[in-house]
């Protein structure tokens, strides 16, 4: 357990003066001005840089379609928001795992590619060359994917 004792305290206690730059005591262990002004700086700065560089929680539509053609054929996992979009496949390899864990589409295998085709069926939408295109809603910060806002505004 911490003891903390602070300037005032110190001089009821020991009935001395106390020299100008003590400012606590902690754990016996005497704490300057100066070091409390270098820890509230250092805090100071790491909820400024923060707020600098929130990212803005958005809703991203997950869609997973077959496309027949020769540039991207086969079954291709797209994300789209408002300002930006991304190609799995090509881009957002970091992104796979998570999809995997967050729509596991009862499959026991641990391949993307199978992941695809049932994620397409059992979140059908609509159809689009004879073959189903699923979607599904997500939220998204930064990187870090999640079904629920909650999760995200919490993390």
């Amino acid at each position: 357990m911490t003891t903390i004792i602070t300037r005032k305290g110190l001089e009821h206690w020991s009935g001395r003066k106390v020299p100008p730059e003590l400012a606590l005591m902690v754990d016996g262990k005497i704490v300057t001005w100066t070091e409390v002004m270098q820890n509230r700086r250092a805090r100071q700065a790491r909820i400024l840089a923060a707020k600098r560089h929130f990212e803005p929680l958005r809703a991203v539509v997950l869609e997973v379609a077959n496309y027949g053609c020769g540039l991207m054929g086969g079954w291709q996992t797209m994300l789209y928001w408002i300002g930006g979009s991304c190609w799995v496949e090509r881009d957002g390899n970091y992104y796979q795992s998570r999809l995997m864990e967050i729509f596991p589409c009862g499959l026991l295998s641990f391949s993307f590619q199978t992941w695809k085709k049932e994620f397409a069926h059992l979140y059908e939408r609509r159809r689009q060359c004879g073959q189903p295109v699923g979607v599904a809603f997500l939220w998204k910060r930064g990187y870090e994917l999640s079904s629920e806002a909650d999760k995200i505004i919490r993390a």
